[in-house]
């Protein structure tokens, strides 16, 4: 079962940290972003979707007793033409708490720091063919509708002088005192009706004086293929930009 992270498991099969931020619009840049997508399946079909991602996945499990286990952890890097190009890391397995015909796949797109990356990571990219050809792979082996509507989430920096969010969303700029001690409001979080596109939670940190850092989620219609990366960073990057002002 999985706990919704692709990060779990083998710490030495985690991807490198990442390194740095990816241009979203003037003044922004994205960080990272995730997609939860879940289904209901035969545990027979989400196993073939889970081999086709990751070959460990059904070596010996009648022996071991894990006939029910789907679990995949896979990576996807992008094409050598594309080096500026955000890499992914996945986990498909049983939602924790819920019966093994429910699935949830876990996509996070983000940078690497190494470069070369790597080769447990450059391995597993071979196997389910890269960007964009693993995104093409899922739509193919997913075992329901195309149409999907999945739980999305995303962290972006934004420079202080070009943007901040709008009225009512502001870091309050009082300092309390109390027995010595001296607090300041760093981050805060706030609920968006009606959402904002795939934009219904914002929160905001301040991490210098010139930037602070936003994360969104929410859910968002898609249609698995090719083009989910695109159409996930378009619609969240959309959703936020109608909530940021100029300072």
């Amino acid at each position: 079962m999985v706990d919704g992270s692709p990060l779990k498991g083998n710490p030495d099969e985690r991807p490198a940290p990442r390194g740095g931020p990816r241009d979203a619009g003037n003044g922004a840049v994205l960080d990272s972003f995730d997609a939860w997508i879940r289904g209901r399946a035969q545990v027979g079909a989400w196993r073939e979707l889970g081999r086709a991602l990751d070959s460990r996945v059904g070596a010996g499990a009648e022996r071991r007793g894990e006939e029910l286990d789907y679990t995949a952890r896979f990576f996807a890097l992008p094409a050598a033409t594309d080096p500026d190009g955000l890499f992914i890391t996945g986990l498909l397995g049983q939602v924790v708490g819920a019966a093994p015909e429910e699935g949830v796949l876990h996509l996070r797109w983000e940078r690497l720091r190494d470069s070369p990356p790597p080769q447990f990571i450059v391995s597993s990219s071979n196997w389910v063919g890269g960007l964009p050809a693993v995104l093409q792979l899922i739509a193919a082996r997913w075992p329901g509708q195309k149409q999907v509507t999945a739980e999305i989430s995303a962290t972006y920096v934004i420079k202080a002088a070009v943007y901040k969010l709008g009225a009512g969303m502001e870091l309050s700029p009082e300092r309390s005192s109390w027995q010595g001690y001296h607090a300041t409001q760093t981050a805060a979080e706030w609920r968006v009706e009606p959402p904002s596109g795939p934009v219904s939670r914002v929160s905001l940190a301040r991490i210098s004086a010139e930037e602070l850092v936003v994360a969104t989620s929410g859910d968002h219609e898609l249609t698995l293929g090719s083009n989910l990366g695109a159409e996930l960073e378009g619609a969240v990057w959309e959703g936020l930009r109608s909530l940021l002002v100029s300072p």
